[in-house]
């Protein structure tokens, strides 16, 4: 059984820019040690770290940490797993590295390389609530049967948009998809998708709508990063309450205006207002960021949602 989860390991060439793209979606250096012999760095949000290898590992690779791994290994040996990675000698830092069967690198450490980031020493990314390690495999019963035998346990599974199951274990939790264009990846779930896309865009990241993992009628977006490692964000519970306003509105128009051709206007401002918002909501963004802090931005946000809510509810439908 694996014992504690370290990092995501990714490899690059230049470590100050790829800390530099990871700062600007919220994330913050984190104290760790010299004992890697490569340049070494690690952000985190509190919750996930990344870590910056100048290795030749491709990646992204999973770290957990594992006391006495010598031994260890040798029950990793007697379950058929062929290790990639052999670091046992006397004088190097004990390390190994196997592959699960959709060639996902899983690499194991004896001792921590950084002190442990806190949810209070560092502020939530851009990217919001981290849901899962999204991973694709061919066969997510094969997969689950590896994962349960590292001491993993299903906590969801399901069909849509395609065959998935997550497990967790070990502090982490690993999602696995039976889908074709999926590439491993960190998952967070938000509120307010568009606003922070039109953030993540305003700060020059490559931000694309719709994410492997999600369904089509679900919001979602993937953000590309110069890293070997894709940000998917899904929609959380509050932009579910606005899939449920729209469909609810629109049907309160014929109450409000019964008048066939001011119910027809109404329509059409309607959908000038939702073609507007989506034309202006990303260069208003931009505009506000010049001057705005990104917290501020979102205090403004939050301030608009709450004019809007007292509106509504000055409104007076007619009584059945």
């Amino acid at each position: 059984m694996l014992e504690t989860f370290l990092e995501i390991g990714v490899q690059t060439d230049d470590i100050a820019g790829a800390f530099d793209e990871l700062r600007s979606l919220g994330f913050s250096l984190v104290n760790a040690g010299d004992i890697r012999e490569h340049g070494y760095a690690v952000v985190s949000d509190g919750v996930i770290c990344i870590a910056l290898h100048e290795s030749e590992l491709t990646g992204p690779w999973l770290s957990f940490v594992r006391p006495e791994l010598e031994s260890y290994v040798r029950a990793l040996r007697r379950r058929g797993i062929e290790l990639e990675i052999s670091r046992l000698g006397e004088q190097e830092f004990h390390e190994v590295g196997f592959r699960d069967p959709n060639e996902q690198l899983v690499t194991l450490v004896e001792a921590r390389t950084f002190s442990p980031a806190t949810r209070e020493d560092t502020p939530e990314s851009v990217c919001g609530s981290l849901l899962e390690y999204s991973l694709p495999t061919g066969s997510v019963e094969d997969s689950g049967v590896f994962w349960d035998g590292l001491g993993f346990e299903t906590v969801a599974e399901g069909s849509d948009p395609h065959t998935w199951r997550r497990m967790r274990g070990a502090g982490i939790s690993i999602g696995l998809h039976e889908a074709v264009r999926l590439r491993p990846g960190l998952t967070f779930t938000a509120d307010q998708i568009g606003a922070r896309t039109d953030y993540l865009r305003a700060k020059g990241h490559d931000v694309r709508e719709g994410a492997p993992i999600a369904p089509d009628e679900r919001p979602s977006a993937t953000v590309r990063l110069a890293l070997a490692l894709p940000i998917y964000l899904l929609i959380f519970l509050l932009s579910s309450f606005s899939a449920c306003f729209t469909p609810t509105f629109q049907a309160t128009i014929p109450d409000v205006l019964p008048d066939e051709d001011e119910y027809t206007k109404a329509l059409s401002l309607s959908r000038l207002a939702y073609d507007l918002e989506n034309l202006l909501s990303p260069t208003l963004a931009a505009i506000a960021l010049i001057y705005l802090s990104y917290d501020a931005l979102f205090g403004v946000n939050a301030v608009a949602f709450v004019i809007s809510a007292l509106l509504l509810i000055s409104v007076r439908l007619p009584a059945p």
